[in-house]
């Protein structure tokens, strides 16, 4: 893929980990931190890539560019609009910290979808897949009202502006969300 095909790449780590107990980015997985799993299954449509955390340069000595969450404690929904603003035009494609198993197809998929008059492009299968998904800069509007009026649920906005919905990939069990440090154990003594 050509650099000026690629996309701004931004993955929220803005969490509390409450469920892990410490920064679960940071958490090993074969070796390494999960947010650099995450990093090298995206770098193949990256322009960029920047994580939003809960403070600057967080993740740095990963050399991983952070920028600070601009609403700290907004969710998903506040990381995301710290990254639009971030990118200030254009497209970007988001991701969360804790995926596993991201499959290059389903970026290309995403970035190859048509985008005309659309503020997103997203992955469904019985729910909405928002990350990894594209998300173009005009969406900020909409996330900065919700935000306003305390409306964090990311679904709920994706109803009310023009998307274009991808099938989810029949592969999408191939990653996995590692929401809990149970999850973690037990992909960890899986072999390879």
């Amino acid at each position: 893929m050509t650099q000026e095909k690629k996309v701004p790449v931004y993955i929220l780590s803005g969490g509390k980990s409450s469920r892990f107990g410490k920064d679960k980015a940071l958490n090993v997985f074969k070796g390494k931190p999960l947010i650099l799993h995450v990093a090298q299954s995206l770098d193949p449509v990256a322009k960029s890539i920047t994580v939003v955390a809960d403070r600057a340069d967080k993740y740095n000595h990963l050399g991983l560019p952070t920028i600070c969450d601009r609403q700290p404690d907004q969710g998903p929904l506040g990381g995301l609009e710290t990254a639009l603003l971030h990118a200030e035009t254009g497209w970007i494609l988001c991701a969360s910290c804790d995926r596993l198993g991201i499959q290059t197809s389903w970026l290309f998929s995403l970035l190859q979808a048509p985008k005309k008059g659309a503020h997103v492009v997203i992955y469904r299968g019985q729910l909405w897949q928002p990350f990894p998904a594209l998300y173009h800069t005009s969406f900020k509007e909409s996330i900065h009202f919700a935000l306003r009026d305390g409306k964090r649920t990311l679904w709920k906005l994706l109803e009310d502006i023009p998307v274009v919905v991808l099938k989810q990939p029949w592969d999408w069990d191939k990653s996995i969300d590692i929401n809990n440090p149970s999850v973690l154990d037990y992909i960890n003594t899986l072999k390879p």
